[in-house]
């Protein structure tokens, strides 16, 4: 049971390919209440968050009229919000068009160049080769201190590419 046997990294963001917001509530809302969780942040970083990954915080919509592309970017958003040292992202240009999926990888060199580790899961080999600078495929050449990071993340992208920032 998570949070009695098994407690869930503290320190990490994670996006699925299929987000589990609640449908009804605006984007802005489903952060805020995840937020909440963990009291770790306010409001602003929530706020900034969205701003981040190029989504209104105060568009009233519900999640459930977002787009797959705006759906996307809320699930990156909620995945830094609290500025995790490590990002396991599943699918994380699935929806985007040419634009957003420019912005994302652009972000997340931004995002590696502060340190953090990035874990991405793709099954297409392009989307992981356009988005890294350096870096291997498949974890080999991983420095130490990655390693170290993602020992205890065992088989996170079965039959997958994967790339480690």
């Amino acid at each position: 049971r998570v949070g009695k046997d098994v407690d869930f990294p503290k320190d990490m963001g994670i996006i699925i390919e299929t987000h589990g917001f609640i449908s009804y509530y605006s984007g802005y809302k489903n952060l805020k209440l995840l937020a909440e969780l963990n009291h770790r942040i306010g409001k602003e970083e929530v706020r900034n968050s969205m701003k981040q990954v190029s989504l209104d915080p105060d568009l009233r919509r519900h999640v459930r009229k977002y787009s797959l592309g705006m759906r996307q970017r809320l699930g990156l958003a909620q995945a830094v919000m609290e500025n995790p040292k490590i990002l396991i992202l599943d699918e994380p240009f699935n929806g985007l068009d040419k634009e957003g999926v420019a912005e994302t990888r652009e972000y997340l060199l931004s995002y590696k160049e502060q340190g953090k580790t990035i874990l991405i899961c793709s099954h297409s080999a392009k989307d992981i080769s356009g988005a890294v600078r350096d870096g291997s495929r498949d974890g080999q050449g991983c420095d130490r201190e990655d390693t170290k990071r993602m020992k205890n993340i065992k088989n996170v992208c079965m039959n997958n590419v994967t790339q480690t920032f």
